[in-house]
Formats: C-alpha cells, sequence, structure tokens
C-alpha cells in the first residue's frame, strides 16, 4: 500500500471513532420503567442517559490500526484485500455497536384498564432511533407491589452510518428493530421500585450498495468485478438479554438506574465471507422520572 493510501485509510478509522464517540448511533437498549402498567390517564417521563460498550468494537478498530501501520511500514502499490477487511470490520463494528453515550428522552401513558391489568403506550428517542411500544398487565397483585408486563415494540434508525466512513463501508444502509420483552417487579409504594425484564430484540438491515469511482480504482483487482451487493448484503442482527433496574425516590419524583447486558448474533458476510460481529453488549443507564396521576 502507498503511505497515502495508508494514511487515508487511518484517517477513515480515526474518523469513524471519533465520530461515534461524539454521536452514537447504536439502538436503544434501555428499559427505565416500572414493571406495572400505568393506568389511563397516568403520564410517565422519562430522561436518561445510556452508555454503550460492545466487546468487540476496541478490538477491531486497535486490529486495524494495527494493519494499516504495518502497510505503512513495509508495503507498497494497491490496497491490499486483508487490509481492506480490517478497514471494514473496524468501521462497521463501530458503526452498529459504537462505544459511545447518548441521551434518552422516553414517555408512557395509561390508555386502557377493559383486558387484564390493563395497556400503556410508550415512546422514545435518543437522537437515532425512534421506538414505539406497547404494554400489556398480565398480572398484579392486589396490594400492587407485583407485576408482570409483557411487551412488544417497533423502532426506525433515522441515522446509521455516519458520513464520514461512507468511502470505507461503500454502502447505504436503513434499520429497523423490532423488540418483544417480559418484566417482573415489586414496588414498596411512592418510594422504591425495582424490574428484571428477559428481552428479545431483533434489528433488520437493509442494505444498497455505495461504490465511488475513486474507491473502486484502489481496489485489489480480484474485487473490482465483485457484485456490489457483495460488500454488505441486507442482515439482521439478534439481541437476546435483558433489562434489571430500580427508581427510588417519592411519589412523584425518582432516580432511574438502568443495566442493559445482551449477547449479540451478528454474521454478516462481507466481501463475499462470512464475519463474525458477536459479542457482549453492556449498557448502563442513568436518568430520572416523573409520575403524573
Amino acid at each position: 500500500m502507498q503511505t497515502r493510501d495508508a494514511r487515508i485509510l487511518l484517517r477513515g478509522v480515526a474518523l469513524v471513532f471519533c465520530a461515534v464517540l461524539l454521536t452514537g448511533c447504536a439502538t436503544s437498549l434501555t428499559n427505565m420503567s416500572q414493571a406495572r402498567v400505568l393506568k389511563p390517564g397516568e403520564v410517565q417521563a422519562s430522561f436518561g442517559y445510556q452508555i454503550d460498550v460492545h466487546t468487540q468494537a476496541v478490538e477491531g478498530v486497535l486490529e486495524a490500526g494495527e494493519v494499516a501501520a504495518e502497510q505503512i511500514k513495509n508495503g507498497s502499490g494497491e490496497i491490499s484485500e486483508e487490509t481492506l477487511r480490517r478497514g471494514l470490520d473496524a468501521a462497521l463494528l463501530l458503526t452498529f455497536f459504537p462505544i459511545s453515550g447518548s441521551p434518552e428522552v422516553i414517555g408512557r401513558v395509561g390508555v386502557w384498564d377493559g383486558v387484564l391489568e390493563g395497556m400503556d403506550l410508550g415512546i422514545r428517542y435518543n437522537g437515532t432511533v425512534l421506538k414505539g411500544d406497547l404494554r400489556l398487565g398480565l398480572f398484579e397483585s392486589a396490594d400492587r407491589a407485583l407485576a408482570v408486563t409483557a411487551q412488544v415494540g417497533y423502532g426506525s434508525h433515522s441515522s446509521v452510518a455516519p458520513g464520514a466512513i461512507e468511502w470505507v463501508t461503500l454502502t447505504e444502509w436503513s434499520r429497523k428493530d423490532f423488540d418483544f420483552a417480559v418484566s417482573v417487579g415489586w414496588e414498596y409504594p411512592d418510594i422504591f421500585k425495582a424490574y428484571v425484564a428477559p428481552r428479545v430484540l431483533l434489528s433488520s438491515i437493509s442494505s444498497e450498495p455505495k461504490l465511488s469511482d475513486s474507491v473502486k480504482e484502489r481496489l485489489p483487482e480480484n474485487l473490482k468485478d465483485l457484485d456490489p451487493h457483495a460488500y454488505f448484503p441486507s442482515s439482521t442482527i439478534l439481541y437476546l438479554g435483558g433489562n434489571t433496574g430500580f427508581l427510588v425516590g417519592y411519589k412523584y419524583v425518582f432516580f432511574n438506574v438502568d443495566l442493559s447486558v445482551f449477547r449479540i448474533q451478528f454474521e454478516p458476510e462481507i466481501l463475499g465471507q462470512t464475519r463474525d460481529y458477536g459479542g457482549w453488549a453492556i449498557a448502563p443507564t442513568i436518568g430520572l422520572t416523573g409520575f403524573l396521576n
């Protein structure tokens, strides 16, 4: 690889790293809600800050940087396929699983008590993904201390890939989330609320090739004739795990702590090869929650 090309690769990876640290584009993994469904007319408003960590993201960036540095010292000529793959791995890991923080606003309102233990609706937004959900109360004890709730949700991502890495990823994406959870919780009236929520989240990713002439010219010969859709075909990300957390305060205002832990299954085909981007996602969140009867 020529020194200029290697510098471009390093600059691209650095831009990815900086962009996601500053903005973040991860999906919302928080719960931040009591297990008990809100009664009709009850309203919840929450504001939180989520930190996202993926076990492979940092490793991917470091590996890409090491390969590029080696090419700077000893390489010449075209961008090697290995360097391109490592750069793509780093860019994609940090695009889908950024090491970042993002604020999130959440609203809920009770809408109906005519089925089981009632139903409420929620909406949340973290700057990248807008999610709506419906919760159905399955069980509530007579003293309202114990509760079990089922929840289904849908989210649409407004941004998936920062413009700074479009030349590396060679693809434009759209991403939709489908969410299912069961929440079990206990309350000490007006003071303390705790919950555990096993959860499954499926992200569906649609892709369209975006290869500029300048990128094509620098590709290895064996990749120049590759079908553009092979750079990143449409794929899915499966999150298996859940949330646990608590709210402590008095009556109307609560300090909220939430912890999300998920095992990620994600094996897209990149440049005709299956890549394993799976790992663990850990997302602690702190915030404030208010209730209005």
